[in-house]
């Protein structure tokens, strides 16, 4: 892997030096970009100067949805028993085994990838609990979690527990965002909390970082959390989505993590809109491994867009046989990668089904 590039799975983003890829001070105070810095690929904005150390682009690889039970990865992708009509079924990818994804994330680091990404029940299904599959990682594998934390299943009071729980461990990375409603699971009967959503768990994080409860009552030491929050430039009311990342940032937010890109134009579109507050950009692709795979995404999956000529691509593709559309997806990611990399301060790559070869090929692995 080029050096500077940063890959993660599933996980968080500490640096290597075990405090945090945007590194905070001990009190938790500062900028709180500190640490982006290794994802730079160009001058950092006159606040965020201090921090750089290592010039490039970081690559940033995904095992989303940290699956107990069988098989290969994580994945952001749908798991194979949702890409079909009918009700929901729980995924097989359920239980407490986690040996299969310990493995992959040793293969990751081994590959130079950072960090990993661990998405909090993606799509509304069930998955082994955020919080002590990023311990793990971290402890038996040594490799940065990014921890994916959502508002869906939490009251507030519940939340604030699981974060100074999550602080007093030595997590550090956070994702926050609102969380998939649970009719796009297979268990129809779950309902939701949403006392606050992702704006009011920065802020919440925020204020921790700053040694303060949500009713301003002093906690004692404050957390040292990175704050990211996502955000997606393909969305249908970008005005609103842009509306929504301000909000994001003025409550705290440090980075953010775009929904998969797959037409660079719409993701520029989006840089232009919001240079004049813009905090570190990190980039999701997903390599596509069949035309089932992308029409899924395209149509079951909210928030991602794919244009036709994707499609197109993968369709010929997938006329020529499985192997040959995986190769096309993989082509398209490092087409997308190429064109955006210098617009961006990092970017997550996703291991679609667990496909890890799939990821690191995207960077030539």
């Amino acid at each position: 892997m080029p050096e500077g590039l940063l890959c993660a799975l599933g996980a968080g983003i500490r640096g290597r030096s075990g405090s945090g890829l945007w590194n905070r001070d001990a009190k938790g105070s500062g900028d709180g970009a500190q640490g982006l810095a290794r994802v730079a690929v160009r001058p950092w904005p006159s606040r965020l100067e201090h921090v750089a150390e290592v010039p490039g682009l970081r690559q940033w690889a995904r095992l989303d949805g940290w699956h107990g039970l069988r098989g290969g990865g994580c994945s952001l992708g749908p798991d194979p028993l949702d890409q079909r009509e009918g009700p929901r079924r729980p995924s097989r990818r359920v239980g407490v085994e986690a040996q299969d994804r310990l493995e992959q994330c040793q293969a990751l680091k081994d590959a130079g990838v950072d960090a990993v990404n661990v998405p909090d029940g993606p799509r509304a299904q069930s998955r082994m609990g955020v919080l002590p599959s990023a311990i793990m990682i971290e402890r038996e594998v040594g490799i940065e979690p990014v921890i994916h934390y959502c508002c869906r299943d939490r009251n507030l009071l519940g939340m604030l527990s699981d974060l100074l729980g999550a602080s007093a461990a030595g997590l550090r990375n956070l994702l926050m965002i609102s969380g998939d409603p649970p009719k796009m699971g297979p268990y129809q009967e779950a309902t939701t909390v949403f006392d606050i959503d992702s704006i009011g768990l920065t802020n919440l994080a925020y204020k921790l970082n700053h040694g303060l409860d949500p009713g301003g009552n002093p906690i004692g030491e404050p957390t040292k959390f990175v704050l990211g929050v996502g955000v997606n430039p393909a969305a249908v009311d970008l005005e609103h989505e842009i509306s929504r990342f301000k909000w994001k940032i003025d409550a705290g937010a440090e980075f953010a993590v775009t929904h998969p890109i797959f037409d660079p134009d719409q993701l520029e579109k989006f840089m232009k809109r919001t240079e004049d507050y813009r905090i570190p950009i990190i980039a999701g692709i997903w390599p596509l491994v069949s035309l089932l795979n992308a029409e899924f995404l395209a149509n079951e999956v909210p928030g991602v867009s794919i244009p036709e000529n994707v499609l197109s691509r993968m369709k010929s593709a997938q006329g020529k046989g499985d192997a040959a559309a995986v190769a096309e997806g993989i082509a398209i990611g490092r087409e997308i990668f190429r064109e955006i990399k210098n617009s961006i301060q990092g970017v997550q790559v996703s291991a679609p089904f667990g496909r890890v070869d799939v990821a690191l090929e995207v960077f030539g692995q």
